[in-house]
């Protein structure tokens, strides 16, 4: 069992990651070394045969954005017309279908 990489993430007023903290080594990129490759099967992790890189792993966390809650989404955008139901269908003569809606849309 590997023990977790506990880190420190400080964000500023708006929201935008400020930096890291690992141990003694402060950045806005979390560095994992001593990882080995491996698969799960049935919930259970296990080597895989691949070999690690000796330099780990950079994850660059300089993007991310934290918004003071617990967890945050972003509200739906409505990019089209309200929901409506079909309400005629006609074939015209080259074949095309034509439907007509509820919400007054075709």
């Amino acid at each position: 069992s590997t023990p977790p990489v506990a880190s420190t993430l400080s964000f500023d007023g708006s929201g935008k990651l400020t930096g890291i903290v690992t141990g003694t080594t402060s950045s806005t990129t979390l560095q994992l070394t001593g990882w080995v490759p491996g698969t799960v099967t049935n919930g259970v992790w296990t080597k895989n045969g691949a070999n690690a890189n000796p330099g780990g792993i950079a994850i660059n966390m300089g993007n991310i954005t934290q918004y003071n809650s617990a967890t945050y989404r972003n509200p739906p955008v409505t990019d089209g017309y309200a929901t409506g139901q079909i309400t005629g269908l006609n074939i015209d003569g080259n074949g095309v279908l034509f439907a007509t809606f509820s919400n007054q849309q075709s």
